[in-house]
């Protein structure tokens, strides 16, 4: 069975990556290289794969985001519309919108199919990372302080939480209950609920 793979080549000593490669093979000792997709002019900061496995999204240090077809090994769109590092890119679960954040504060939400921005907002804060809820048009994300938002993009509203949770270093959403993990800078794990508000249980 094939299996895809994905390659970063860096740039030593310096420990960027500028280019993606695509790897296909049969077995895992090969380590051929099939494929390789080139495009960023910069450093890249993140990739997301889709659910379905078929299209890539990568952003870079520059602020561009990249949209991949991985079945046919080439780039399908590109966007620049942030100015500073792209921090965390998210399918929605169908498919059917792209969410991108950036150093620069801003989040904003794409139409896969038309390439299309639908809004965005400026957080005025750096955004270190970002995901869609379980709930339409709601986004959750943080700073990388003690709160985390809900962002809804249909109305702009923005609404941060009230408790302290420590500070915010990486966050997991639950796509079928409004939950998610927070990883804290002081060794914390927390499983929250996110729709009413309260700590469901904390791990040191």
């Amino acid at each position: 069975m094939l299996k895809l793979h994905f390659l970063f080549l860096f740039l030593f000593p310096f420990g960027l990556y500028s280019q993606i490669g695509v790897e296909q093979k049969k077995e895992i000792a090969t380590h051929t290289l099939i494929t390789k997709l080139s495009g960023h002019k910069s450093e890249i900061t993140v990739l997301t794969i889709s659910l379905t496995g078929k299209y890539l999204l990568s952003g870079d240090a520059l602020g561009v985001i990249k949209i991949w077809d991985i079945v046919r090994k080439q780039e399908i769109h590109e966007f620049k519309v942030h100015s500073r590092a792209i921090s965390s890119l998210k399918f929605s679960a169908d498919e059917k919108k792209i969410l991108s954040t950036s150093l620069d504060g801003f989040i904003r939400i794409f139409d896969f199919d038309t390439k299309a921005e639908l809004n965005h907002f400026n957080t005025k804060e750096m955004v270190m990372q970002a995901d869609f809820s379980m709930l339409p048009n709601e986004i959750i994300g943080h700073h990388g302080g003690h709160r985390y938002f809900k962002w809804d993009f249909k109305s702009s509203q923005i609404v941060y939480s009230d408790r302290l949770l420590g500070k915010i270093k990486y966050f997991e959403i639950c796509k079928t209950k409004p939950q998610m993990l927070i990883a804290t800078a002081e060794g914390a794990i927390r499983f929250w609920n996110y729709l009413e508000g309260y700590e469901i249980m904390t791990h040191y």
